[in-house]
């Protein structure tokens, strides 16, 4: 039993590790980043305007609407020259927030298709995953592992209740951009 809470120790700092990395990865606005990644959100259109929207006019419009109108601001940088990724921002007042997913939008003017994706953070299912581990083999009697299951499912419901509102953050998103390309 001794072994099994000594490889639970190491395994709980992946979770860190990866938290602190993915806020890395997400301020520098490292490109690789944003384009991989487990897929939750996936939307596109195709638009027919001969004179579609600069992206860095989009990126300014973008950062212009979202930044005043939702709490906590999303922020959007150009990270290639089809590409705008975004997230929240790390500064904010008042709602408080769970870095749940991150987000990208393509802009392909050969295909004249935008696609815009949203990505699960990296550490939400690694800690999604060590905390199932450890009510698997960590609690030594029943009671122990079904209070711990118990915490466990309440926290997939505030992180399926954060998907939602993301995915309806996401949709706004691509609803305004469609505007702005149709």
């Amino acid at each position: 039993m001794e072994f099994i809470r000594y490889i639970m120790e190491i395994i709980f700092f992946i979770p860190v590790v990866t938290m602190i990395i993915e806020l890395i990865l997400n301020r520098w606005w490292v490109p690789a980043y944003f384009r991989k990644g487990i897929l939750l959100f996936k939307k596109s259109f195709r638009f027919y305007k001969e004179s579609s929207p600069l992206i860095d006019d989009l990126n300014s419009d973008l950062t212009f609407e979202f930044h005043r109108a939702l709490l906590p601001a999303i922020v959007f940088d150009n990270i290639s020259d089809n590409e705008i990724a975004f997230r929240e921002s790390f500064i904010h007042f008042g709602i408080p927030n769970l870095f749940i997913m991150r987000g990208l939008i393509k802009i392909d003017k050969t295909k004249r298709q935008v696609i815009m994706m949203g990505f699960l953070n990296w550490y939400v299912l690694c800690i999604l995953c060590t905390f199932a581990l450890y009510i698997l083999i960590a609690p030594e009697n029943i009671t122990e592992r079904i209070n711990l299951f118990g915490l466990f499912l309440l926290i997939i419901v505030i992180l399926y209740l954060g998907i939602i509102f993301k995915f309806r953050l996401y949709h706004k998103i691509f609803k305004y951009i469609e505007n702005k390309y149709l």
